[in-house]
């Protein structure tokens, strides 16, 4: 992200949600991403999506399944949400 930008496109936003589930964001980019959630209802589905598939898995995961099979599930259901 430029310095001070904070319009931001879908395909950015999609990497800050992604980001924000995984690594977290800074201050700026979570300013962007409030902005542009408020302005794109693709994207906010998108987040809350995202949001709904991590409680899954941190449910599955207090359940003692292998993480390996975890990842791989939650990659499978983004490409599934992605493609559909």
């Amino acid at each position: 992200m430029a310095s001070g930008k904070l319009n931001i496109s879908c395909l950015e936003a999609v990497n800050f949600i992604d980001r924000k589930h995984t690594s977290g964001l800074n201050i700026r980019e979570k300013l962007a991403l409030r902005i542009h959630k408020g302005i794109c209802k693709y994207c906010l589905r998108y987040d809350r999506q995202q949001e709904w598939i991590n409680e899954a898995l941190n449910r599955l995961n207090d359940q003692n399944v292998d993480t390996s099979e975890l990842e791989d599930l939650k990659k499978k259901i983004k490409e599934a949400i992605l493609h559909n």
